[in-house]
């Protein structure tokens, strides 16, 4: 039971680490545009794309390849999280989809 309680907290820790950096990154986005208002950031539909979705979802795959040997359960809680907001986007897109 000792070794199924240490892999749930390394699964755990690395959901909250990927979901941290999921925040973290809209949190930039969001201050971005508070602080460069000029540049029109918010209009531009790229920039929440990469800020938010690419750069996070990029971070999460390298840490899941690099953490995978020593750190599985770290690393399959970092891939749970980065599947759920992959999800996530996906159904935001089809929901708002105009095509």
């Amino acid at each position: 039971m000792k070794d199924m309680g240490k892999k749930a907290v390394g699964m755990v820790a690395g959901m909250v680490m990927a979901t941290g950096l999921g925040l973290g990154a809209l949190g930039l986005l969001v201050l971005s545009f508070h602080l460069f208002p000029t540049w029109g950031l918010e209009r531009t539909e790229w920039v929440h794309w990469l800020t938010v979705i690419v750069i996070p979802e990029t971070i999460c795959i390298i840490a899941v390849a690099v953490l995978w040997q020593k750190r599985r359960p770290v690393a399959l809680g970092i891939l749970v999280a980065a599947i759920a907001m992959a999800t996530h986007v996906v159904i935001h897109v089809a929901s708002h989809w105009k095509g």
